[in-house]
């Protein structure tokens, strides 16, 4: 099957807005971010903090046991299960020795119903994919902008993409029916970075594959467009980003922040060292990053960031601002 983003998808709209409003009148949160390593072992030039790191960038390094087992206590308290965690951000996850450990002490300790990985495959060899079905992940992506060898090697920085390969082949051959796997690829249009036809090569390399599965798919998303690689707009963006009103986001080394795309940890909201996710997540400090994204003053690292989605909450504004002071 291939599919756009949720995000990515305006027919989606509407339903997660709605589902955004829900659950903040419940006060919840829908998804969670956690962090296993913030190391990476590609390059690619879309990526800021792996290809053009900065000074002022958050520091990279791998979340401890002790962090982990935190995080999982702090979950058990609160009043409500994420609907899913994500066990990627800003680095290779499979680089954190611990990752199969970490999934089977979720799924062990019930803290969601879905738990999913993002990869660069290079590391998901087929015993390493079989670790991580038997573990309890539900949803397996394998990052791939480009079937070219020497595309891919120039872009991403390592001449990996034949073990890529090898290792979806596999992971499409073995995947069990009660786990969702794809091929997450990079839609051309309008894109900075990757050359038009490489999208139509990866779709057209997997799509036998996958056109008649339920569980294999080619997943299309936008080009994730960095905060510190579109200073150079010079229209300020004003639209409301949906990412802080229904993520968590957990570094690796514990500070939580309300936005998948803050690389530079400008919008932390908190430390699970220094207080609880129950606090955190209702915080006068994400409630105030909430509020100024509604009321047209986003925080200064929003305002020139092209990492959003469709949702922009024209429909429900006054509902959430109302939501937020209660």
């Amino acid at each position: 099957m291939i599919q756009k983003e949720g995000g990515s998808d305006l027919s989606q709209t509407q339903l997660r807005e709605q589902n955004i409003t829900e659950s903040l009148n419940k006060k919840r949160m829908i998804s969670l971010y956690i962090e296993p390593t913030s190391i990476c072992n590609l390059t690619c030039k879309f990526c800021d903090l792996h290809y053009n790191p900065k000074s002022h960038f958050k520091p990279t390094g791998s979340m401890s046991m002790d962090t982990y087992y935190k995080i999982i206590h702090q979950l058990n308290e609160l009043h409500f299960r994420y609907k899913t965690i994500n066990f990627f951000l800003h680095g290779e996850s499979l680089l954190n020795a611990n990752l199969i450990k970490m999934i089977q002490i979720a799924r062990k300790e019930k803290i969601s119903s879905n738990f999913t990985l993002t990869t660069n495959g290079i590391l998901m060899t087929p015993d390493k994919f079989d670790q991580l079905v038997n573990a309890g992940i539900t949803t397996i992506l394998v990052s791939l902008d480009s079937v070219n060898r020497q595309y891919f090697k120039d872009f991403k920085g390592a001449d990996k993409l034949d073990i890529i390969l090898h290792n979806i082949d596999y992971a499409l051959h073995n995947t069990p029916l009660n786990v969702q796997f794809g091929i997450k690829c990079t839609t051309t249009e309008h894109s900075k970075y990757i050359e038009e036809d490489q999208s139509s090569r990866v779709i057209e390399y997997f799509k036998e594959t996958v056109k008649h599965s339920n569980n294999l798919h080619v997943h299309l998303k936008n080009e994730l467009s960095w905060p510190e690689q579109d200073k150079k707009l010079k229209n300020t963006i004003l639209i409301p980003c949906e990412f802080p009103f229904y993520q968590t986001v957990i570094n690796s080394d514990g500070t939580v922040t309300s936005c998948c795309a803050d690389i530079t940890n400008s919008l932390v909201i908190g430390d699970i060292w220094a207080s609880s996710l129950k606090e955190i997540i209702r915080s006068k400090k994400i409630k105030d990053i909430q509020r100024s994204l509604l009321t047209g003053k986003p925080p200064q690292i929003c305002r020139h960031c092209l990492a959003r989605t469709a949702v922009n909450f024209k429909d429900c504004k006054d509902t959430l601002l109302n939501i937020i002071d209660s």
